[in-house]
Order: C-alpha cells, then structure tokens, then sequence
C-alpha cells in the first residue's frame, strides 16, 4: 500500500492511471473529472503537454539544479549521457527520438528486496517531443525505465519488459 499523488486535469473528461509494478502485473484506472483542476496538495502544478519538439516540464522541486541527466528515449532502449551522479537535485531532460511510439521516463528507487518505487517521471512523450522533471535524489540504486503496458498509447507491449530500463547511481 501507498499513497500516489495525482493532479487533476483543468478540463473535464476520462483520463487513464496506471497501477504497474516493472516487470509485474498492470493496471488501467479510468478516472472520471467532473470539476477544474489545479495544484496538488504540495503545491505541484499540472504538467503541460506539448506537441513533437515541445517540452514538458513535470512537478519534481523548484529549487536550482545541481547536475542534469540527459536522456535518449528510443525503441526500446533508455540512453542517459552518464550512468551516475552526485546527490542532490538532479534535472533529468527526456527526449523521445522513436520514429513513432509513444515513451516515458520514470525515476525508480530500487529497494534493498529488489523492488520498486516511482520517484518521478515525464509520461507519455509523442515520438519528437521532450520534457524534464527535476527531483531530490539520495545516494542509492536507481533504474530509469519507460513503463508504458498495453493498452496504454497502443502500445502492445510492456517497454519495460522489452528491455526499455537501465541502472542509474546516486553518490
């Protein structure tokens, strides 16, 4: 059990969750908002979308980075420019350079029994697009993957299970 964040679009309509633990069951959770958006509870705001070449910018800390990751999102591959940083607040710059597919980065904590926590990520960038989130990052193992499952953006595979995952370090 835990608790997920979740910002509430401005606009009214049906909007799709996923519950997926890497390399595990899936989940779709349609989601119905009656009622305007806003902030979270921590002040967070929505992220915005963008078209091909857009950026997205995804909740994470307002405070200045102390180093930035740029990644390679592709089928099915993720490709940081370095496999390791120092900790603190760390930009990660996401660029989906797929022909087609839909992709995402997630920040996975990975814990002592192997498994998983989500401590950030920049969801459902169009083949072209781009985004960034910036989160605080203690020393410890990370992985950054791409989660979509089936269903999810017609995808008919789960990325992450293909492969789509590599091991990231925090000093």
């Amino acid at each position: 059990t835990r608790s997920v964040g979740y910002t509430v679009p401005d606009e009214k309509g049906t909007y799709d969750v996923k519950c997926y633990q890497p390399g595990g069951e899936s989940t779709i959770i349609a989601l119905v908002a009656t009622a305007d958006g806003g902030a979270d509870a921590d002040g967070n705001a929505e992220a915005t979308e963008g078209g091909a070449g857009t950026p997205v910018t995804v909740g994470g800390n307002d405070d200045p980075a102390d180093d930035t990751v740029n990644v390679e999102l592709v089928d099915y591959e993720v490709k940081p420019d370095k496999a390791s940083v120092e900790a603190g607040n760390i930009e990660f710059r996401a660029t989906n350079t797929a022909d087609d597919e839909v992709h995402e980065l997630a920040v996975l904590s990975v814990s002592e029994d192997g498994g998983f926590d989500v401590v950030g990520e920049i969801e459902d960038l169009p083949a072209g697009a781009n985004g960034a989130v910036r989160l605080r990052l203690e020393a410890g193992s990370y992985q950054l993957a791409c989660l979509i499952v089936p269903g999810e953006e017609g995808s008919t595979v789960d990325h992450y299970d293909e492969g789509m995952h590599t091991d990231f370090t925090v000093e």
